[in-house]
This record gives C-alpha cells, sequence and structure tokens, in this order.
C-alpha cells in the first residue's frame, strides 16, 4: 500500500508519497475551500486568497526537474510522470476507513483515469476500480513542480525542519520549530508567487 506523505529533512530525504497534473488556471474546488476555512495552518499570500485562489503553476524559470539526482529514487517524481498522462488529474491514493480513496481532480474521469494507472504497471493493495473518489484541486504533478520549487530553497535558507507532500490533504507540508523560523519561510514563499490552498505549515 502507498504510504501517504513524502517527507524530506535536512539530514536526509525520507519518501512516503506524492502527486499533480497540468491543467489550465482555474478556481479551487469548493471542498477544498471549506477545509481550508477550518484549517489555520494554510500559507496566505500577503494579498490574501480572495483573488489569488486559481490554480497555477510555477515559472519555468523557478523550475528544478527533482531534489534527486537520481529520480529513480524519487517516488515523487515517477508518481509526477504517471500524473502528467492519467486523465483526470491523479492526486494519489490511500486507506480510508477499510477502503480505498482515490483522489482526483475531475472525479468523472475515474474509470479512464484507474485503467490508465493499471495500463502503466501502477498496483496498490486492493482494487482502485472500486476505489471512492474524492476531489482535489491539484494533482501530483503539480504538487511536485511546486515541492521542486519551495524545497531545495527552503533547505538552503534553513527557514523549515521538513517537507512533504500529503496526499490525503493534497497539499505540501512545511514544518518550522517557531514563529521565528516561520517568519523567514512565508517570506520565501511569497517570493516565490505560491497561491493559496497549496502549503500548509
Amino acid at each position: 500500500m502507498v504510504r501517504i506523505r513524502s517527507c524530506i529533512g535536512i539530514g536526509a530525504l525520507i519518501l512516503i508519497a506524492c502527486a499533480c497534473t497540468r491543467p489550465s488556471a482555474r478556481g479551487l474546488d469548493s471542498s477544498v475551500s471549506l477545509d481550508a476555512a477550518a484549517d489555520s495552518t494554510w500559507y496566505v499570500p500577503p494579498g490574501g486568497c480572495a483573488g489569488n485562489a486559481a490554480i497555477r503553476l510555477p515559472a519555468d524559470s523557478l523550475r528544478i526537474s527533482s531534489g534527486w539526482s537520481d529520480t529513480t529514487r524519487d517516488r515523487n517524481a515517477q508518481d509526477a510522470a504517471l500524473a502528467r498522462v492519467v486523465p483526470g488529474g491523479w492526486g494519489g491514493e490511500w486507506l480510508e476507513n477499510g477502503g480505498l480513496v482515490i483522489a482526483l481532480v475531475d472525479t468523472s474521469r475515474r474509470v479512464e483515469a484507474v485503467r490508465a494507472l493499471y495500463a502503466r504497471g501502477y498496483r496498490v493493495d486492493g482494487d482502485l476500480m472500486k476505489a471512492r473518489p474524492q476531489p482535489v484541486s491539484w494533482d501530483l504533478a503539480q504538487l511536485d513542480d511546486w515541492f521542486n520549487v519551495i524545497i531545495p530553497r527552503a533547505f538552503e535558507r534553513r527557514v523549515t525542519t521538513d517537507a512533504g507532500i500529503d496526499r490525503m490533504h493534497n497539499r505540501i507540508s512545511l514544518g518550522a520549530r517557531d514563529s521565528t523560523q516561520k517568519r523567514p519561510l512565508t517570506a520565501l514563499l511569497a517570493s516565490l508567487n505560491v497561491p493559496c490552498h497549496l502549503v500548509s505549515i
């Protein structure tokens, strides 16, 4: 079974999960907006989220292909590559209440997405055809693109203690020791033009 989160620490990279695709800019899924209202860990850009809620990718000039020199070791990169070709905006899967859940930007394409995953040799413990579809805003390719923009810079500046892609919550999770470390971390995110409802701290 795929585990839910991929984490990176300053001393080592600890891999567990990730995912995304490349749709054009669009508004956030309503379920994400409702969750965000009750979650104080979301990063909010300086201008707020009212006019900054579109899904967008990082500028090409900021992109780094992978935090690993050998991408065969990078589960995030491998799953992101799948997400770029799987229809529906695949965001990963997980076990919840004894059943599988599959995250998709477009849940109406669940059958197509599962067929594409199986055709490319992707397997989990269980039948993805029976998985409950969960609507999400980001696919694994998008999450991985942003992850590889944010994380090398965050660790270079020592403004985060750990980082990972949280599939279940469809976001990038960053750790900060305290408010002293959190301030330069949020400043970095602002400088990279990170959108709303992408990063939690």
